[in-house]
């Protein structure tokens, strides 16, 4: 399951204040997405704390793994390819368009 927070170092010290183990932030060398293989993934926040690029994750008592991921600035229509509140794998995304 994801969780989506705007910040996610308080995140992290509410939900370890409420008892609950949660590993400490990770980014993903790439840029964006979080890969279940652990590949690319590296310790620590996105060092620029870019929009949609730290993550971090815990289990709930039933057993479900939670990843929480840092959102501090919704995508928009309007966002230029050089926003740098977004990483450079984010703004090809979005920029990019399939042919019909």
């Amino acid at each position: 399951m994801r969780g989506v927070v705007s910040d996610i170092e308080a995140a992290r010290k509410e939900l370890l204040r409420c008892g609950i183990e949660v590993s400490e932030p990770f980014h993903d060398t790439g840029g964006v997405f979080h890969h279940a293989d652990g590949k690319r993934v590296v310790s620590g926040l996105n060092p620029h704390r870019q929009s949609y690029a730290s993550y971090a994750s815990f289990s709930d008592p039933d057993g479900n793994g939670w990843l929480l991921q840092e959102v501090t600035v919704r995508l928009s229509a309007d966002i230029q390819l050089d926003d740098p509140r977004f990483t450079s794998e984010v703004l090809r995304a979005i920029h990019t368009t399939t042919p019909a």
